[in-house]
Parts: C-alpha cells; structure tokens; sequence
C-alpha cells in the first residue's frame, strides 16, 4: 500500500481494524532496497538495532 515509518504503518493498522479489515506489515531494513533516504544506516547496523529490540525475524510478517 505505502512505504512509510512505522508510525504510518499503526495508523494505518488501527484504520482496517475499525473498518473489520485486515493488515499486515513487513519491515524493510535494507537501505539498498528502500531508496527513498527513509533508512540511512547499513543492513548489518539496521539488523542489530532490531536484535536490540526484541525483533529476531525481521522477515516475517507482522
């Protein structure tokens, strides 16, 4: 639908669920796939803050 930080990502999460929809989010942590100057740092570093939050698959849906 959008690439977006996550606070677009929870709004847009709470609009489908007040409309009964559905809505799942992806994280895309590679600034070599997002182009658009929204990420900044490397994979790797991206990877290891996301370890540091919790987050051990980056790659599953959520």
């Amino acid at each position: 639908m959008e690439i977006g930080a996550a606070p677009e990502k929870v709004i847009s999460a709470a609009d489908m669920r007040c409309l009964d929809g559905h809505f799942q989010g992806q994280l895309v942590y590679d600034s070599a796939v997002v182009k658009t100057g929204l990420i900044s740092e490397s994979k790797e570093g991206n990877l290891a803050r996301l370890r540091e939050m919790g987050i051990e698959d980056p790659d599953r849906n959520l």
